[in-house]
């Protein structure tokens, strides 16, 4: 029972805070202020140094276990950004090609046959060119 009454009082005071922060105090929200005095502050480059190297600490863990531990879990580990491969070999079906070739010979057809006549006889591609 109280860890219901805990995280409903923690759900509560959650969403009064929110509303709070909402408030508007001239052409900025407490929100923006809030944000905006962080990112000034001479707080948030050592939080953010923190964050770094536990995030570096992780990776270099878990690079090492997977190094020394050839087990199927850590596969994913190994499988870094720039050389993951999905294997997923995305073609077009031979019904698809042959129909795409089919519009593409009637069309290349249907504008030989509108070509004007003053234009006939006059070499616009190569020497194929009819």
């Amino acid at each position: 029972m109280f860890g219901w009454f805990s995280f409903l009082q923690t759900l509560i005071m959650t969403l009064v805070v929110i509303v709070l922060l909402q408030i508007k105090i001239g052409d900025s929200t407490l929100e923006q202020r809030t944000i905006q005095w962080y990112r000034t502050s001479d707080l948030a480059a050592p939080i953010q140094q923190v964050a770094n190297g536990g995030a570096r600490i992780v990776r270099d863990v878990l690079n090492k276990v997977a190094d020394s531990v050839n087990f199927q879990l850590f596969e994913d580990v190994k499988n870094r950004p720039g050389s993951r491969d999905l294997g997923l070999k995305l073609e077009r079906s031979k019904k698809f090609l042959e129909q795409q070739t089919k519009r593409a010979a009637k069309k290349i057809q249907q504008e030989l046959k509108e070509e004007k006549p003053e234009n006939k006889g006059v070499r616009t591609q190569g020497p194929d060119w009819e």
